[in-house]
């Protein structure tokens, strides 16, 4: 087998065990999600956030409790996963468990993988909520957002593009103002543990350097609102114009 494949194999291993984990964590935020005091989610997610998501080193986090407990119910065929990292010796596979750093290479590899499926699934969560709103925009025939009508559109969609392209600047803010309704109706749809999740995924949440806390929802829907707003006008910049 060449080095590319077993990596591959490697990797694979490692991505499999980051979604049990991910998936556990992602229950465990569902169930405090459904109680009206979001205290235990409040104190759940600022351990998320603060000492995996900011890779906070003064304690635990509860990723890293769950990877400790997938870590010991590895089955032995997967004491290979860190093999090639500690650079131990051919057919040194079986000892491999109990090497020294073992455990600390698996868990640093876990992390890293568990860290890529969020930002997989963030991604995926935009898309979904900008594919909507544009098939709905796309949905309102013959329908004029501005005041503007000089040009003929077939749907509101287009008209959006329109205006981001070429469209004159009270034109486009009317536009921008009906897009901004429709994706604060999308947001506040979303549950706390996904407005949470999504916001990981904005400039704000990656660069907010808060002491211990963190904004509240209504924040981060506001943060949200301009992060997917920016993601249409540019999906809308690219669109093909057969207009006026």
């Amino acid at each position: 087998m060449s080095d590319p494949e077993i990596d591959q194999i490697s990797k694979d291993k490692y991505r499999y065990y980051a979604g049990f984990v991910w998936n556990d964590f992602y229950t465990l935020l569902s169930v405090l999600d459904e109680n009206t005091d979001k205290g235990e989610l409040d104190k759940c997610w600022n351990d998320f956030y603060f000492a995996f998501w900011k890779d906070g080193i003064e304690r635990p986090s509860i990723i890293d409790h769950l990877i400790k407990i997938y870590l010991e119910k590895m089955s032995g065929e997967d004491t290979d996963l860190p093999d090639r990292d500690l650079s131990l010796p051919p057919g040194a596979i079986g000892e491999c468990r109990e090497a020294p750093g073992f455990t600390e290479t698996v868990s640093i590899k876990l992390k890293t993988f568990v860290a890529v499926i969020i930002k997989e699934e963030i991604d995926k969560y935009y898309r979904n909520i900008a594919g909507k709103i544009k098939d709905e925009l796309m949905d309102l025939e013959n329908t004029i957002m501005t005041a503007d009508t000089s040009c003929s559109f077939s749907n509101c969609w287009e008209e959006f593009c329109f205006q981001v392209q070429r469209g004159k600047e009270e034109h486009y803010q009317a536009c921008q103002r009906s897009l901004r309704q429709l994706l604060r109706i999308h947001l506040l749809k979303l549950s706390s543990k996904e407005i949470r999740i999504l916001w990981l995924g904005t400039a704000h949440g990656i660069e907010w350097r808060g002491d211990g806390y963190l904004p509240d929802e209504g924040w981060m829907i506001d943060i949200l609102e301009e992060t997917l707003l920016i993601r249409l006008e540019q999906e809308a910049m690219n669109w093909p114009l057969s207009l006026c």
